[in-house]
């Protein structure tokens, strides 16, 4: 794809076309040419990032310790004023964290695990399944007020233990507990909004724009539910020449200080992300798997889905375009257009700041369709416009 190049679409004209001027000499040669931008019908023939590609499947992890890569990353940081060395590339290690699951309503629900939000995910999955949301009605007033004041309890969750991977692990199984979602839904008061207290102060920096979700099913029936995030629409902008890929943003959230938040971007940690992959399972097999962009949202997102899917029985169509809701920092709970006018009239008498946009994530997914005797006879695929 890659090598060969793929058409460029109006949403990608139009990304290009608005942040061509601030990417790199690099970036630049790659995403348009003396004679302009690429267009929408323009072919998107990246050659260094196949080359690139190329290489790191034959050689492994070792290209970015030493060679040609690693000589090119370095330079194009120093050129820029930043500060990664030699010694931290070789250094530089993946790691493998566990995925986290609960039970719910007969399924199995399974997030990423730390550093990733997935955690935030299940706990709001698990506190609305105290309720009887079935009687309570699908996204209906009283429901989504129950959301979001459970979102407000996740959010306050992941800030107060959030602070890295080496803080949030050993708290998991009582974020995950019965009792602790019992002692938090014990705050929800029924026919009011609460007020959202931070556990500390912090100056709050807006969500990455430029996310990307994608699941894939094959015939044996193995599924990968993944969210990969550049941080900012083409990232930092840098593309180390040679390599054809640009390098992440994700430092944009971070800060430089040793306060233990979950922006501490310390020498060492691994600062939770909000990406929220999610799978369902059935009976020990995979029945969906979904997620989204949309920074914050995307924990919510996916919470919302699956609720739809496991306590109301919509199939994965109908689970992505149900109008949405999404608590934020600030107090704003934002919502989608299509949400009913007297479902957010009732939300705001509530005391819920209540804001309309464009959309609350952009989610897709597939599920697996099985006969009566539990075959797997197909697939069914899903996304929002």
């Amino acid at each position: 794809l890659a090598q060969y190049g793929f058409e460029v679409d109006q949403a990608l004209a139009q990304d290009i076309a608005t942040y061509y001027d601030v990417l790199s000499d690099e970036a630049r040669a790659v995403y348009g040419s003396e004679g302009g931008t690429l267009q929408a019908g323009d072919l998107l023939v990246q050659a260094d990032l196949g080359r690139s590609l190329k290489m790191i499947a034959e050689k492994g992890a070792a290209v970015w310790g030493s060679g040609e890569i690693a000589t090119s990353v370095l330079k194009a940081v120093k050129q820029a004023g930043g500060f990664i060395t030699p010694a931290d590339l070789s250094a530089m290690t993946s790691n493998w964290y566990d995925p986290l699951s609960i039970s719910f309503n007969g399924y199995e629900v399974v997030v990423s695990g730390v550093p990733t939000a997935g955690f935030s995910a299940l706990q709001r999955i698990g506190e609305m399944g105290l309720y009887n949301l079935p009687a309570i009605g699908h996204n209906s007033s009283a429901y989504l007020h129950l959301f979001i004041e459970v979102s407000k309890h996740a959010y306050w969750t992941h800030l107060r233990y959030g602070g890295s991977v080496y803080t949030i692990l050993p708290n998991t199984e009582m974020i995950l507990s019965q009792d602790y979602w019992q002692w938090m839904a014990n705050n929800i008061r029924p026919d009011s909004a609460s007020v959202f207290y931070p556990p500390f102060d912090f100056e709050y920096v807006s969500d990455a724009s430029n996310t990307t979700h994608f699941v894939i099913a094959d015939q044996q029936g193995n599924m990968v539910s993944a969210t990969l995030s550049l941080g900012d629409v083409f990232g930092s902008k840098l593309m180390p020449e040679g390599t054809g890929f640009l390098m992440n943003n994700g430092g944009k959230f971070a800060v430089f200080e040793q306060d233990n938040t979950p922006r501490d971007a310390n020498p060492g940690r691994e600062r939770v992300v909000m990406d929220s992959p999610m799978l369902l399972f059935k009976n020990g097999k995979p029945v969906a798997g979904f997620g989204t962009p949309g920074g914050g949202q995307m924990p919510q997102v996916v919470a919302q889905i699956a609720l739809n899917m496991t306590d109301f029985g919509l199939p994965i169509d109908r689970a992505l375009r149900t109008p949405m809701v999404a608590f934020g920092p600030g107090g704003k709970v934002y919502h989608e257009e299509a949400l009913p006018e007297a479902v957010v009239k009732n939300l705001t008498y509530m005391g819920h700041q209540m804001e309309v946009v464009p959309s609350v994530g952009r989610p897709n997914g597939i599920e697996v369709i099985y006969d009566s005797e539990g075959q797997r006879i197909g697939y069914r695929a899903a996304t929002t416009p």
